[in-house]
């Protein structure tokens, strides 16, 4: 499969297994194939609401909830095009 494919499916896989977290502005961030154990990971950035925050007005607080943006590696098999695993992309903190 190419970058593209990858792209794809780990799209698509992420949009299925977060479908009911009202998730949004699902996007591409970085794509990486190790060739040793013939793998892609993709890493896959996307809004969602933020447990328990709250907005500081009432009413906007209840409309419109906060999200967060979160970054998730979904680790696909080349030939098989199989999702071996999804994990957090931890970032670095800034000082």
């Amino acid at each position: 499969m190419d970058a593209k494919e990858a792209v794809s499916v780990a799209k698509l896989f992420v949009g299925e297994l977060f479908a009911d977290e009202d998730i949004t502005d699902v996007l591409l961030e970085e794509i990486i194939f190790d060739e040793l154990p013939e793998e892609w990971r993709i890493t896959i950035g996307f809004d969602r609401p933020t447990p328990g925050a709250r907005s500081e007005h009432p009413v906007l607080g209840v409309l419109t909830p906060p999200k967060g943006r979160v970054y998730k590696v979904v680790t696909i098999l080349d030939e098989s095009r199989q999702v071996r695993s999804v994990t957090d992309r931890a970032l670095p903190e800034l000082a």
